[in-house]
């Protein structure tokens, strides 16, 4: 139980991860275009 536990939040937590780096992307992506 304890494991699984473990592995759902070890989940989560690279979901997050994977939207917070798209995110980074897009506003990298919008700054770039702003310069230009």
């Amino acid at each position: 139980m304890v494991g699984s536990k473990k592995a759902i939040s070890i989940a989560v937590r690279n979901e997050g991860q994977r939207r917070y780096t798209k995110l980074q992307d897009k506003l990298v992506e919008l700054r770039c275009i702003t310069i230009d």
